[in-house]
């Protein structure tokens, strides 16, 4: 039996911020001559032109300065914390922007989702608020690929077609979540540069 991906929707946080802005900022946290090197380098070259993030300009209020001017960077809680509260929103207005697209499918015929991210993890979680808020039914079956990275989307993408092949009734939501911004780090080490320049 052959199965389809119906449709495609996409969505970023609100903030928006060019990578040569970005790479400027980060010139500002960085002391080291040969870090600064690293940076210009790095965004220079990173092939990102623009970047979406959850936090609020230039970490305000997220990494706070100290008097000798470094920063205390957010605990791992702190920053989960923003991703149970930006994530949420984000996704179920995905979802809504999801079903609004594809009127061909109606809420109560989705019959699972499968939702995936590495970058925070709340319970209960994205899927059942997306279950909830969309108005799918109470026996949609839900699971969560949780800290595989990116790739995470294709093993989604595999579970929803191996549910389709087994059940020609079944209609698969799958949605991805990341929120690499959050785990910006604030130091030196070269894969820190790098992972900054990339991710957050």
């Amino acid at each position: 039996m052959s199965v389809w991906i119906h449709h495609v929707e996409t969505a970023v946080p609100e903030r928006c911020y060019g990578q040569e802005d970005v790479g400027k900022h980060m010139l500002e946290w960085t002391t080291d001559e040969r870090d600064k090197r690293l940076v210009r380098m790095l965004y220079r070259n990173s092939g990102i032109e623009t970047r979406h993030s959850v936090i609020p300009d230039w970490g305000e209020g997220f990494f706070i300065a100290k008097e000798d001017g470094s920063y205390r960077q957010p605990s791992t809680s702190e920053r989960n914390s923003t991703y149970t509260r930006e994530g949420h929103k984000l996704a179920v207005d995905l979802g809504h922007q999801l079903l609004a697209a594809a009127p061909e499918f109606s809420p109560t015929e989705i019959t699972h989702v499968i939702t995936a991210s590495c970058t925070g993890f709340f319970n209960p979680g994205i899927d059942y608020f997306l279950c909830r808020e969309l108005g799918l039914p109470i026996n949609t079956k839900r699971y969560h690929l949780g800290f595989m990275g990116c790739y995470a989307a294709f093993p989604a993408l595999s579970m929803a077609a191996q549910f389709c092949q087994a059940d020609p009734e079944a209609v698969v939501l799958v949605m991805c979540l990341e929120l690499c911004s959050l785990h910006l780090q604030i130091n030196g080490s070269e894969d820190t540069i790098l992972a900054n320049s990339l991710f957050a």
